[in-house]
């Protein structure tokens, strides 16, 4: 997942795949002039600091609230962004081999993103 940073808001691209609740890994993209301050992220109450975060997203609700922190070398707020997002969690349960359907869907897309840019009809 992709936190976009943007006048105080977040704007969560690359959200065509889903991913497993164990552990989603979050990056983020941030406004000129702010990839120096150090990042805390706080997802529904639990916080994690630095840029490289995996996240556990197993939750009850059909809601998240998610904040960005940015924080200088004294640990001073200097940027906030906040949201609330809708949150769906799946379950796949079969008695064979269960195909992993998250990298079979990230290899669709990626394909039916190379037809369309190449102008192919799907």
């Amino acid at each position: 997942m992709i936190l976009k940073l943007r006048n105080g808001k977040i704007i969560i691209d690359d959200k065509g795949t889903p991913e497993l609740t164990s552990g989603v890994q979050v990056t983020f993209d941030y406004e000129l002039g702010t990839n120096h301050y150090k990042t805390r992220l706080t997802i529904a109450g639990t916080v994690y600091e630095g840029t490289y975060i995996i996240a556990p997203l197993d939750f009850d609700s059909t809601k998240i609230d998610i904040k960005v922190e940015l924080l200088d070398p004294h640990n001073v707020i200097m940027r906030t962004y906040t949201g609330t997002f809708e949150y769906m969690k799946l379950c796949i349960i079969d008695s064979k081999d269960i195909r992993n359907l998250y990298s079979e869907l990230e290899r669709l897309m990626k394909e039916n993103k190379e037809l369309r840019e190449k102008g192919d009809v799907i």
